[in-house]
């Protein structure tokens, strides 16, 4: 939790990157008027619907609820927290388009996350 939101600050108005901390990984970016969003494409239940979704006043709220962060370390277990400006990425990439292929399955075909419960 302590590492996403101190990439979560740097976050620069008008710009979009990608967060992979925790459990999930998701396009956020910070409005021009400051206001922190994360792009949900596969909600883990149909009560959120995807599109764009702000982050709670406090970052700690929506990083544990939605990205699976925790306040302690796992001893162990290899994490790769990372964030990183899009504007700055070539997406044209095998390996981009490889990735695509989790997003938007058809329910059957979704990869699922450690607990099974996570797309």
């Amino acid at each position: 939790m302590t590492v996403g939101k101190r990439l979560i600050k740097q976050a620069e108005n008008g710009k979009e990157y990608l967060l992979s901390v925790g459990q999930h990984a998701a396009i956020i970016r910070r409005t021009n008027d400051g206001k922190l969003q994360y792009l949900e494409l596969q909600a883990p239940s149909d009560y959120i619907i995807g599109g764009w979704q702000k982050f709670e006043e406090h970052l700690g709220v929506t990083l544990r609820d939605r990205f699976g962060c925790t306040k302690k370390a796992y001893s162990g277990l290899e994490k790769t927290e990372v964030m990183f400006d899009l504007e700055n990425c070539d997406l044209n990439t095998n390996e981009f388009k490889s990735l695509l292929g989790y997003l938007n399955t058809s329910v059957n075909e979704q990869q699922k996350g450690i607990r099974g419960d996570i797309k």
